[in-house]
């Protein structure tokens, strides 16, 4: 979410969903500075508002798969099963291996938003794979680049309403803890704790940022509660 001014002799209002930071960054720079283009194209400075909600990476990672491999099929032409009818074999390669129709896989999506590195497919699903190098500029500009928004956790669906409603009022009557949508069609199924740990040692990194969001959260509730 991208918000202007209200002014009308400004820059009005304007609001987009799922933005990815590095593309945008670079489009706010080619709209205000083209004619100064020399060389290198550096993002501009920060300067807009954001709202970004986290989910606890095993959770998101089920769901995802089951959404964009199965129910939509993905790109693979033969079946794809349930995320928990995957074998450990199965579930470490193709984990880092399998696109959506989109062209995405379903590890590292604070990543894929927020890092340089989202565009390439190849290194933000699969960090572990990349290095520790690459991992940790990914894993660092996620966490710089998210600290500039408001920091929502789904599971703490309360605390985040307060967040929103302390610094995003305008949002805050159209959040409500109670509405589910999208839900998804594939039965989730339970993870035995072999497939949790093979889960878990390819989104090491989502689980730094997760922890690290979790804070995030509990600093704008309590600069909220004494402001």
């Amino acid at each position: 979410m991208i918000q202007g001014s209200t002014d009308n002799s400004l820059i009005p209002i304007v609001y987009g969903g799922h933005l990815y930071w590095s593309s945008f960054m670079r489009t706010l720079y080619l709209l205000h500075h083209v004619p100064k283009l020399n060389g290198l194209v550096d993002p501009p400075s920060h300067q807009f508002t954001c709202l970004t909600i986290f989910r606890e990476p095993l959770s998101r990672i089920q769901s995802c798969w089951n959404f964009r491999m199965v129910q939509t099929k993905g790109t693979r032409k033969k079946a794809v099963p349930n995320f928990a009818n995957l074998t450990i074999s199965d579930m470490a390669r193709n984990l880092v291996t399998a696109r959506s129709s989109e062209g995405e896989g379903c590890l590292n999506e604070p990543m894929r938003i927020f890092s340089d590195f989202g565009p390439n497919e190849d290194i933000v699903n699969d960090l572990v794979g990349a290095g520790e190098d690459i991992a940790n500029i990914a894993l660092n500009q996620t966490i710089e680049r998210a600290g500039k928004c408001v920091v929502g956790i789904l599971e703490r669906c309360d605390d985040t309403k307060e967040v929103i409603a302390s610094y995003l009022p305008f949002l805050a009557p159209y959040f409500k803890c109670s509405n589910h949508h999208q839900k998804g069609k594939v039965p989730k199924g339970d993870l035995d704790d072999d497939q949790v740990d093979a889960v878990l040692k390819l989104a090491k990194y989502e689980q730094r940022v997760y922890k690290q969001a979790n804070i995030m959260l509990d600093t704008q509730l309590r600069l909220s509660r004494t402001s």
